[in-house]
């Protein structure tokens, strides 16, 4: 089990480059998926244009979603996670974090 301390400081670690790079990959595929859905709400498409359009600004959420989801495992289970893995904890975060209504913005 990773502690409080290595989950707080999983940037540090030399295996964090490599992860990230599939965290955001993981993020481009779920947004490819809701775009691909006619029936996703407005909330998810809204997300999903500006995910396609940036994942490298949506990862570091993700990020903490995905260690806080895994906090029982180790930093090496962590870091060593298939793909697949990645893919179901980013489908996963998409389902708690966007919001199925659009938001709206006033300036």
């Amino acid at each position: 089990m990773a502690t409080y301390t290595e989950l707080y400081n999983y940037r540090t670690d030399s295996r964090y480059p490599e992860w990230a790079g599939k965290v955001e990959f993981a993020i481009s595929v779920s947004a490819n998926q809701i775009a691909d859905d006619p029936l996703s709400t407005e909330g998810k498409d809204q997300w999903a244009v500006g995910a396609l359009q940036d994942p490298a600004g949506q990862r570091p959420g993700f990020e903490q979603f995905i260690l806080a989801e895994n906090r029982a495992a180790s930093m090496d289970q962590i870091f060593q996670a298939t793909d697949q893995q990645i893919q179901d904890n980013v489908d996963k975060a998409v389902q708690a974090l966007v919001p199925d209504t659009a938001s709206t913005s006033t300036q």
